[in-house]
């Protein structure tokens, strides 16, 4: 029952809801508004509901391809600059070294091991984690839609739309990622105390070197300044 409804709640966020959405703009701009099936007076409301989940279902799965992208091209430039390499990462790399010497970071990372390992030992751990990945992937997913719906507004001369739209996009990269980095967070601090009796075989804990409150916030537009200029770089 546990996994079941697991399933349900990563299909949910991660698939059905985006796809649902781009159906929708898709009806509001006209390009399937002539469709019969969605609104066929002799169907069966049930049918119709079913047929609508199942378009949402397989629309959300294009979605998910196409947002994945967002991972490298997004999310590893930014996490190199916000969220560095830090004890947690060392600690889960030592642990993970230390039990698949023979596989390489690349093929096999931090990241991935936890999660193998979470499943493995601690499925309560580990839908912890997955709960914020679902919610990282839907909001990653959500700013794929929203971008599509802005140049939609844009194309049809809704400015205003438009702009909401694109604020809206904002707000949701924002939250993909700040999820993402936590669930990888989350991840390595479960694998670590899962290790907390054995952990000095693999790697002594480091010094607690976190910033002050006024350090953060002194380095945020610092942070926030060298982002924006290492993606537009890197489109350039």
């Amino acid at each position: 029952m546990f996994d079941k409804f697991n399933l349900g709640l990563l299909d949910l966020l991660t698939l059905i809801l985006p796809g649902g959405l781009l159906i929708g703009l898709a009806w509001k701009t006209g390009l399937i508004s002539e469709w019969q099936f969605f609104d066929h007076p002799n169907l069966p409301e049930w049918v119709i509901g079913a047929a609508f989940a199942a378009a949402a279902y397989v629309m959300g799965h294009f979605v998910y391809l196409i947002s994945s992208y967002l991972d490298d091209l997004v999310f590893a430039k930014i996490k190199e600059i916000w969220w560095p390499k830090n004890t947690l990462f060392t600690q889960a790399n030592g642990i993970r070294t230390q039990k698949i010497k023979e596989v390489s970071t690349k093929d096999f990372n931090n990241f991935k091991y936890a999660l193998g390992y979470l499943l493995q030992h601690s499925g309560a751990l580990y839908f912890v984690v997955e709960r914020l990945m679902a919610e990282s992937k839907f909001f990653r997913s959500f700013c794929v839609v929203l971008f599509l719906a802005a140049g939609s507004a844009f194309y049809l001369g809704n400015w205003q739309e438009g702009i909401v739209e694109l604020v809206f996009m904002v707000f949701s990269m924002v939250r993909y990622l700040s999820q993402r980095a936590k669930s990888i967070e989350v991840a390595y601090q479960y694998l670590i105390l899962l290790h907390e009796d054995e952990l000095e075989k693999y790697l002594p804990l480091a010094e607690d070197a976190s910033p002050s409150k006024k350090s953060k916030l002194k380095d945020f537009f610092f942070k926030l300044q060298k982002s924006l200029h290492h993606l537009i770089n890197s489109k350039s």
